[in-house]
C-alpha cells in the first residue's frame, strides 16, 4: 500500500499533496491519541497509563502517545511516521491538512499551538464555510464559561455555583427570584387543559432551568435582587479553570443565576434554597406524606397538601389527525398533623393517576413532589419472607482419614410473620462428594432440630481422593444447604513467615528496604534459612478526568 502511495505521487506531481494527507491520517489513526479513546470511561486502568495521561500535553511534535498492544506507551515518531510534520509540509496546498492539524493539537490538549496552527490556517485558507474555522478560533481564544449543577441547600444558607471558564478575567452576576407558585399553577391548568399532544417537559417542574432556557419563560422570573462581580483568575494556555462562585441570598425559593463574561458569553443556572421537605413513604399498607424542616428536620405541622393526578385514556380513532387520548384530572387535599404527617389508604387516590404534591404553610415556599404513580406494596410471602440455606465445617482442611464435622442451618426469614418451625423436625440425606464429583459418602435419615439445624460427622477414607469436597444435605426437592471442604496431604507449619514493609509510599524508580523474619510458634528464630523474596506491583486505579472532549 505505502509502495501504490509513493508511485502515484511520481505519477501524478499534483496528487502528491493528497498521497500525503492519505498517509498522515493513516499513522495519526495509528499512533495519535485517539487510540486512547477507551480510557474516558470508568473502567480499570493501568496506573502508568493514568501518569502518561495527565502528561499529554507536554508531548513534543515529534512524540506520540498510543495504545500499542503492551499498553499505553510514549515514544518518539520515525520520520517517516511523524504525522504533524506530515501535515505541515503539505500545509499550504491542503486546508484538510490545516484542520485535521488544529485537531490532533485540540486532541492533544495543546491548546496554543491548536491556535497557532488555526490562524495560520485561516491565513492561507481563509474562515471555511460558513466562517467555521473563525468560530472555532474564538472558541479556544474568546471569554468563555458555562455554570455546572449546583448543590440544593436550606435557607439560612448561601449556595455556592461551580463555574467553568477559559480566559477570562472577570465576570458578572445576577440573582432574581423565580415564581415557583406561578410555575406550579400554569402546570396544573395546562393539564385541566386537555391538551391534544401532552409536552411532557410542562409537566416536569423540576425542569423549569431547561424551560426557562429553551422557552425564555421571563414571566416566571422576577426583579433582579442581587448583583456583584467576581474576579477570575483563567489557567494559562486556554485551559479550562473551575470555580465555586457564592451566590448572596439565603432566602428560600428557586433563584435564577444569570453570568455575563467580560467580553464573552452570557449563562444560566436554577438554584434551589429549600425550607422544606416532602417526603413519601410506604407504611403498613399506606402512603404516608411527611413535612419536614430542611435545615432541623423538625416537622412542620399544620401544613396544607394539595394532590393534582392525571390519567390518559385512549380513544379510538380512524383519522390520525384526532385526538388520540383525553386527559382525565382529579384533586383533593389534606393537612399535617403535629408531626408533620398525613396517610392515604387505598381509595384515598387513584392507582392509575399520576400525583403531583405540593406542600405549603404561610412563611414558607412550597415543597413538591411529582408526577409520579403511587403504589403501595402490599406484603405477601414472595416479597418478604424467604428460605434461607448455611452449612458450616470444624475446619477447612483435612488429611484422609480425619473426621468431618458438619452442621446445617435452615430457617424461613422475613419481616412479615416469618415461620420459625417450617424447617423443624424435617428429614433429610447427606451426601458427600470428592474432588472428582464421585459420591463418598450418603448418610440418610437426618432429623433437623426444633430450631431447623442439623449435626453429624462423617471419617474421610485413607485412600480418599485430593482435591475440594462438597457436602449436601436436602429435604426431598424442598430445600438443599451446603458446604464445601478441602481434603489435602499436608503438615501443620512449625513457624511463621512475616514481612514488615515500609511505612511510607516508595516513589516509582526508588529504593527501599523491607524485613523478613521467621519464627517458630514456640518463639524462637528460624536461623540460616533460605529465603526467596519476590515483590510484585499492583495496579492503581483511579479515574481520569475529562471523559471526553472539553
Amino acid at each position: 500500500w505505502r509502495f501504490s502511495l509513493a508511485e502515484r505521487a511520481k505519477l501524478d506531481l499534483e496528487n502528491a499533496p493528497s498521497v500525503t494527507l492519505e498517509y498522515a491520517r493513516f499513522t495519526r489513526g495509528q499512533f495519535g491519541v485517539l487510540t486512547l479513546r477507551s480510557f474516558g470511561g470508568w473502567r480499570a486502568r493501568d496506573g502508568d497509563a493514568e501518569q502518561s495521561l495527565l502528561e499529554m500535553d507536554t508531548l513534543a511534535e515529534d512524540e506520540c502517545l498510543a495504545k500499542t498492544s503492551d499498553g499505553i506507551r510514549r515514544f518518539k515518531l520515525p520520520p517517516e511516521h511523524h504525522f504533524i510534520a506530515l501535515y505541515r509540509k503539505i500545509l499550504a496546498k491542503s486546508e484538510q491538512a490545516g484542520d485535521d492539524l488544529v485537531q490532533v493539537f485540540l486532541d492533544r490538549r495543546q491548546y496554543v499551538k491548536a491556535r497557532e496552527a488555526l490562524e495560520e490556517t485561516i491565513r492561507i485558507h481563509g474562515p471555511g464555510e460558513n466562517k467555521r474555522r473563525r468560530d472555532l478560533l474564538k472558541q479556544i481564544t474568546g471569554n468563555w464559561g458555562r455554570f455546572e449543577v449546583a448543590e440544593t441547600v436550606s435557607a439560612g444558607h448561601k449556595p455556592r455555583v461551580p463555574l467553568v471558564f477559559r480566559n477570562a478575567t472577570s465576570a458578572g452576576f445576577t440573582a432574581a427570584p423565580v415564581d415557583i407558585e406561578a410555575v406550579l399553577a400554569d402546570t396544573i391548568e395546562y393539564v385541566k387543559g386537555n391538551p391534544k399532544e401532552l409536552d411532557w417537559q410542562r409537566t416536569n417542574p423540576s425542569a423549569l432551568a431547561q424551560r426557562l432556557i429553551r422557552e425564555k419563560k421571563s414571566k416566571y422570573i422576577g426583579k433582579t435582587a442581587t448583583e456583584w462581580n467576581a474576579n477570575l483568575k483563567p489557567r494559562d494556555g486556554h485551559r479550562d479553570t473551575r470555580a465555586d462562585i457564592e451566590v448572596p441570598v439565603d432566602k428560600a425559593g428557586a433563584w435564577w443565576i444569570t453570568c455575563r463574561m467580560k467580553d464573552g458569553n452570557a449563562f444560566q443556572t436554577l438554584v434551589w434554597i429549600v425550607d422544606s421537605v416532602l417526603v413519601k413513604r410506604d407504611v403498613a399498607g399506606k402512603i404516608q406524606w411527611w413535612v419536614a424542616d430542611a435545615e432541623s428536620g423538625a416537622p412542620v405541622d399544620d401544613s396544607d397538601i394539595s394532590f393534582f393526578g392525571y390519567r390518559m385514556i385512549d380513544i379510538e380513532r380512524e383519522n390520525r389527525d384526532e385526538r388520540r387520548y383525553q386527559i382525565k384530572w382529579k384533586e383533593f387535599e389534606r393537612k399535617t398533623d403535629a408531626d408533620g404527617r398525613t396517610l392515604l389508604a387505598p381509595g384515598d387516590w387513584d392507582t392509575h393517576y399520576q400525583w403531583l404534591a405540593i406542600a405549603r404553610k404561610e412563611g414558607r415556599a412550597p415543597a413538591f413532589f411529582g408526577f409520579q404513580s403511587m403504589h403501595v406494596a402490599e406484603s405477601s410471602w414472595g416479597n418478604a419472607n424467604r428460605d434461607m440455606t448455611y452449612g458450616i465445617t470444624d475446619r477447612p482442611l483435612y488429611k484422609p482419614g480425619d473426621t468431618v464435622h458438619l452442621k446445617f442451618f435452615l430457617r424461613n426469614l422475613g419481616y412479615f410473620e416469618p415461620d420459625d418451625d417450617r424447617w423443624a423436625g424435617q428429614e433429610g440425606e447427606l451426601v458427600v462428594q470428592n474432588g472428582r464429583g464421585e459420591g463418598v459418602v450418603t448418610i440418610g435419615k437426618l432429623r433437623t432440630d426444633d430450631l431447623g439445624a442439623m449435626e453429624t460427622e462423617f471419617t474421610i477414607p485413607k485412600d480418599a481422593s485430593l482435591g475440594r469436597w462438597n457436602a449436601r444435605y436436602q429435604i426431598g426437592n424442598r430445600i438443599a444447604a451446603g458446604v464445601s471442604f478441602r481434603v489435602e496431604e499436608y503438615r501443620k507449619p512449625e513457624y511463621e513467615v512475616s514481612v514488615e514493609a515500609p511505612d511510607k509510599p516508595v516513589l516509582l524508580g526508588g529504593t527501599f528496604t523491607a524485613k523478613v523474619k521467621a519464627n517458630y510458634f514456640h518463639g524462637a528464630p528460624v536461623r540460616n534459612a533460605t529465603v526467596e523474596v519476590i515483590v510484585k506491583r499492583e495496579s492503581l486505579t483511579e479515574r481520569w478526568f475529562p471523559g471526553w472532549r472539553w
